[in-house]
C-alpha cells in the first residue's frame, strides 16, 4: 500500500527542482558629483551625499551613497583603497572596503568586500561598483583626472549573486524519501 502511495507522490514532484541564483539588489546612483584633489604623488577622488535608489529592497525614503578611492599617481591601479557606503534616516545599510579596481572603455570597476550593515548580506560576499564619468571619454578615467576639478558621474552597484534556498517541492521530496526509507527499514524489521 505504501509504495503506490510514494510512487504517486514522486511522479507529482519535480525531480529537477534545484537551487536557482536570485539577483543580488541593484544601487543605482543616476547622477552625483566628484571631487578630485591630487597632492604629493597620490589622488582622492571623492563623491559624498549620492542620492541613491534600490531595487528590490524596501528602505527608508531618502537614501544617499557614498564612495571614496584613494590611489597612486604614477600607478592608479596598483595600490587603490578606497570605501563605499550607503544609508537612509535609519542608519548604515551597506558599507565596503576596495578589494580591487580596473578600467575598461571609460568604465571604473570597483570592487568592495568586507560588506557590512543592515541589508549587507543581500549583496553576498562583495559588491561591483560600476563608476562612469559623464564628462571624460579617456579609457581609464583615473588617468585624466586633473587637481581641483569636480566631475559629473553616475554608478550603479550590483552584489554577488546568492544561491536560492531548496524550493519547496525539492524539499518535500526529501522529506518523501526520507520518510519511505524509514517505513522500508521498519517493515524489513518485522519481517525478520
Amino acid at each position: 500500500m505504501f509504495k503506490p502511495l510514494l510512487a504517486a507522490l514522486l511522479m507529482a514532484l519535480p525531480l529537477g527542482a534545484a537551487a536557482a541564483p536570485v539577483a543580488a539588489p541593484v544601487i543605482d546612483v543616476p547622477q552625483a558629483s566628484g571631487y578630485f584633489l591630487a597632492h604629493e604623488g597620490t589622488g582622492d577622488f571623492l563623491a559624498f551625499d549620492a542620492l541613491a535608489v534600490v531595487d528590490g529592497v524596501a528602505t527608508g525614503d531618502s537614501l544617499l551613497a557614498d564612495l571614496s578611492l584613494t590611489f597612486d599617481l604614477a600607478d592608479p591601479h596598483a595600490d587603490a583603497s578606497g570605501a563605499f557606503s550607503l544609508r537612509d534616516e535609519d542608519g548604515w545599510l551597506v558599507d565596503g572596503v576596495l578589494d580591487r579596481i580596473s578600467a575598461s572603455d571609460g568604465v571604473l570597476s570597483l570592487v568592495f568586500g568586507d560588506l557590512t550593515g543592515s541589508i549587507a548580506g543581500l549583496f553576498g560576499d562583495s559588491l561591483t561598483v560600476s563608476l562612469a564619468f559623464l564628462s571624460l571619454s579617456d579609457s581609464d578615467p583615473l588617468r585624466a583626472l586633473r587637481d581641483g576639478e569636480t566631475y559629473d558621474i553616475a554608478y550603479w552597484a550590483e552584489g554577488a549573486s546568492q544561491p536560492a534556498p531548496v524550493p519547496l517541492p525539492a524539499g518535500a521530496l526529501l522529506l518523501v524519501s526520507g520518510l519511505g526509507m524509514l517505513v522500508l527499514r521498519r517493515s524489513r524489521r518485522a519481517m525478520a
